[in-house]
């Protein structure tokens, strides 16, 4: 029989529930337990990473606004890609305004 854990889990949180306990020895109730603390440990992951992302974010932009000449747009393109990180600069122009060698010379500088 298969693990019994989503593929959005990644792997199983120590240990592999098998789902056939819960039809033949009625254990729902260790079902449960593990399921919540895969939900638990799938949470407490997505915090950290969100967590680190941000501190991430705002490391860059501090590093952004040091480059001195052109910092404003540079900031403006780092907004943007972290709201679509994989693009384009037509798509860049469009999300900022900016003009396409404004956006060009902004990446450029990141």
């Amino acid at each position: 029989m298969a693990p019994a854990y989503s593929n959005a889990l990644a792997a199983p949180p120590r240990g592999v529930f098998r789902l056939g306990r819960v039809r033949t020895e009625g254990d729902w109730e260790g079902w449960l337990k593990f399921f919540a603390a895969g939900v638990l440990e799938v949470a407490e992951n997505a915090v950290t990473s969100a967590k680190r992302l941000a501190d991430l974010i705002r490391r860059d932009r501090k590093r952004i606004r040091g480059i001195g000449r052109g910092a404003a747009t540079a900031l403006q393109v780092h907004e943007a890609l972290q709201l679509e990180p994989v693009t384009a600069i037509p798509r860049l122009v469009a999300r900022t305004s900016l003009s396409v060698p404004g956006a060009t010379a902004a990446l450029q500088r990141l």
